[in-house]
């Protein structure tokens, strides 16, 4: 968020509140267009891997993942256990995490309730994906939930675009 006064501190006040548009580091803010992505699969085998929400950025715009809502819904689970560990892409190949969530052992918010992460660049065609990879637990019957949230806006507002 904008800091307080310009300082980098999120005011008491602005807490939980939306970016400010006017703020240099959220762009589009005639235009943009917010997302609300959720997804859900069935737990995966032990050693192996499943997408649990994805979502395209369109062509001709980029936008900011604002937003994570990751969470395991059945038995057995301890949070950071590490029988369970996220990791959030950048590609549809699912060979590049985005720095910093590549490796968390913990569920973030909820589908209901996501929380506020470090605005994640995101660029015209690229794919965000959330990734549940199984380690340890073995329970049948058992879900993980998430959601992506943010917004995406025109290429052109950017500042110093070559779009038209």
């Amino acid at each position: 968020m904008r800091g307080y006064r310009g300082l980098g501190q999120i005011s008491p006040s602005t807490a939980g509140m939306p970016p400010d548009v006017s703020s240099s580091i959220y762009s589009g803010g005639k235009s943009r267009e917010p997302f609300y992505t959720p997804g859900a699969v069935a737990l995966p085998a032990v050693g192996a891997q499943a997408v649990v929400v994805q979502r395209a950025i369109p062509y001709g715009r980029n936008g900011y993942l604002w937003k994570l809502g990751i969470d395991y819904v059945g038995p057995g689970f301890i949070e950071g256990s590490g029988s369970l560990i996220y990791r959030v892409f950048r590609n549809g190949a699912l060979t590049r995490a985005v720095k910093g969530f590549a490796n968390l052992t913990a569920s973030m918010g909820s589908v209901n309730n996501p929380i506020e992460v470090p605005p994640i660049q995101l660029y015209e065609n690229e794919v965000i994906s959330i990734v549940v990879v199984n380690v340890s637990l073995a329970v049948g019957g058992a879900q993980m939930v998430g959601v992506l949230v943010g917004w995406d806006y025109p290429r052109s507002e950017e500042a110093g675009s070559r779009w038209p």
